[in-house]
């Protein structure tokens, strides 16, 4: 009877032992899981560190894009600048050959004044286009008075010579005196002056040459 109680205190004492040492392993386990699931986090960090840069280099990568395109932007408006001043200077600068173009339509523009012409009883008034004199500052040399296409023509060599030529026909009327003509100041008056047998009365101002 005694060795059946003792067998069976020890048999219960051997699953006590048996189950204790179970429960110590267990928890000596616990611990490794939680270092597992450490892990795990430390092994999920640098995934969103790289999410991180990733977007931190698209985010590098449209703000170079922005200022490509507003230094783009920059060039074309400094190019279309440039050329609107380019344009500018062009149209302030004009064209020397137009602007002597325009000169001489201004001098048709000017009446230079009316001369009286009358020859073998003819009366001819004439409007000259053309009024040339040539000659030193403030002293008139040569003088010619004519149409730019047509006659009549006059021209006066102060002191020396003058001469008149109503038509194509006939020689022109010339004459060594110019006694009753006055050039001086810009003007070529004529107060009834004899040239040959022709008689011009009347006063032109130079509209050309270098007097």
């Amino acid at each position: 009877m005694k060795n059946s109680i003792l067998v069976r205190s020890a048999t219960a004492a051997a699953a006590l032992a048996l189950a204790l040492t179970a429960c110590g392993g267990q928890q000596e386990q616990s611990p490794s899981a939680g270092s597992d699931e450490g892990g795990a986090v430390e092994a999920s960090e640098p995934a969103e560190d790289a999410t991180d840069s990733e977007d931190q280099e698209t985010d590098s990568d449209s703000d170079d894009q922005e200022t490509d395109t507003d230094d783009g932007e920059s060039g074309s408006d400094d190019e279309s600048t440039t050329d609107d001043e380019s344009a500018t200077d062009d149209e302030a600068s004009g064209d020397p050959e137009d602007d002597a173009d325009e000169a001489d339509e201004a001098d048709e523009g000017e009446s230079a004044g009316t001369l009286q012409i009358a020859l073998e009883g003819e009366d001819t008034e004439f409007t000259p286009e053309i009024v040339r004199c040539n000659g030193e500052p403030g002293t008139i040399r040569n003088v010619v008075i004519t149409m730019r296409e047509d006659l009549p023509v006059v021209k006066v060599t102060p002191g020396e010579f003058a001469m008149v030529k109503l038509h194509d026909r006939g020689e022109p009327e010339k004459s060594s005196s110019t006694e009753d003509i006055t050039a001086e100041d810009g003007t070529i008056s004529f107060d009834q002056a004899s040239i040959g047998d022709a008689v011009v009365d009347g006063t032109v101002e130079c509209l050309q040459g270098n007097n």
